[in-house]
C-alpha cells in the first residue's frame, strides 16, 4: 500500500526485497538525519547489503504507491544455495551488479558535491 512501512532503521537485516511491481523510497539515516538517496523500482532490490554484511538497518523504505514485493530471508536465501547452486550463482552475479551499479551512483554524486565545493 502506498506510504506503507518496508523497513525501519535500526530493524534487523535479516532478509531482503525485491520489486516485483510498484515503486519505494529509500531514507539514509545519518548524522541523526534521514535523506531521501534512492528510489528502488521494478526488478531492483533493497536489504541485500544488510543482509550480506549481518547489520542492521541503515535507513527507513517507503512505499512510493501500491507495491508487491518478493521478500527473501536470509534462510530462503541459504535454502537456495544448498538446493539450486547455479540458479542461486546467477541471482548472486546479479544482485553484485546491482550493488555495484549504486556504488559507482553514490561515487558519483560524491566527486560532484567535492568537485562544487571546490569552485
Amino acid at each position: 500500500m502506498k506510504e506503507e512501512s518496508i523497513f525501519q532503521y535500526d530493524d534487523k537485516g535479516d532478509s531482503f526485497y525485491t520489486v516485483l511491481h510498484g515503486s519505494l523510497d529509500y531514507l539514509k539515516h545519518h548524522d541523526n538525519q534521514f535523506v531521501h538517496t534512492r528510489f528502488i523500482e521494478f526488478g531492483e532490490s533493497i536489504g541485500f547489503v544488510s543482509m550480506i554484511a549481518l547489520h542492521d538497518r541503515v535507513g527507513n523504505v517507503y512505499a512510493k504507491e501500491d507495491s508487491l514485493l518478493l521478500e527473501i530471508s536470509s534462510q530462503l536465501f541459504s535454502d537456495f544455495h544448498d538446493h539450486y547452486p547455479f540458479d542461486f550463482g546467477i541471482l548472486l552475479m546479479n544482485l553484485s551488479r546491482d550493488m555495484a551499479r549504486t556504488i559507482r551512483e553514490i561515487s558519483n554524486t560524491l566527486v560532484t558535491k567535492e568537485t562544487t565545493k571546490h569552485q
